[in-house]
């Protein structure tokens, strides 16, 4: 996890190298109404969904230069 702060503070989750034990690293305990998270390789934890308010999903388009973006959830912006 890489952390950094700013008006809001910005954590990185990379999930690359994990398999599972997600739930024991303390992950979501580390999070505040003042932050948010971006998870890479967010698919290795089935049960991320459930401490998640948006998902935003980036995926190939047609070709490698193109890009689909699917958000699912609520979205707030102060």
């Amino acid at each position: 996890m890489r952390e950094y702060h700013g008006r809001l503070i910005l954590r990185h989750w990379d999930l690359y190298r994990l398999d599972s034990g997600f739930e024991s690293l303390g992950l979501v305990e580390s999070v505040s109404d003042d932050s948010v998270v971006i998870v890479e390789w967010a698919e290795r934890w089935c049960g991320l969904d459930k401490f998640c308010t948006l998902n935003v999903n980036l995926n190939y388009g047609d070709s490698e230069t193109n890009r689909v973006i699917r958000m699912t959830g609520d979205l707030f912006i102060k």
